[in-house]
């Protein structure tokens, strides 16, 4: 669906293939991150809030090195060149991993721009909602701006 409660992550650019109001497939929390990756695309995610998945992403967690450590460890490691499967790539990589301390440490550390992305998803999904339901109503003249006091600034004009 367009709306709904849980998202449906897919592997493509956009970050949202759909929504739904079942019980999510992943249930993802503060507490316990869950990362994703798409084996064609090789995108790769973490998410603190329940979701679920389209076809080709692969849900994944760490059982030792806490997940926000390990998403910033391995997210460019893998990068598309043919279309093919890539998870089997991903996971053959050899990585250097730290005392599983100074890990925790790392994670703790950026485990709060975590949250930001997350609360900025959430206001850019608003947004293009907004946008989407006023354009046409601004386009159709539904809604007339004409009273409007609004002030182009220079510095904005300039191409």
């Amino acid at each position: 669906m367009e709306e709904g409660l849980i998202p449906v992550i897919d592997q493509s650019e956009k970050e949202i293939l759909g929504f739904h109001n079942n019980v999510a497939d992943q249930s993802a929390n503060s507490k316990n991150p869950i990362m994703i990756f798409g084996d064609h695309t090789c995108k790769i995610r973490i998410l603190i809030e329940p979701f679920s998945i389209g076809p080709n992403v692969v849900p994944f967690a760490s059982k030792i090195y806490p997940e926000t450590f390990v998403f910033f460890l391995i997210k460019n490691l893998v990068q598309t060149k043919e279309y093919k499967r890539h998870w089997n790539e991903l996971q053959d990589k050899k990585v250097v991993l730290p005392d599983v301390a100074l890990a925790r440490d790392f994670a703790k550390a950026v485990y709060p721009l975590i949250k930001q992305i997350t609360l900025l998803e959430h206001k850019n999904q608003n947004l293009r909602k907004t946008r989407d339901l006023l354009l046409p109503k601004l386009i159709s003249r539904e809604i007339d701006v004409s009273d409007l006091d609004i002030h182009i600034r220079n510095d904005l004009q300039e191409t």
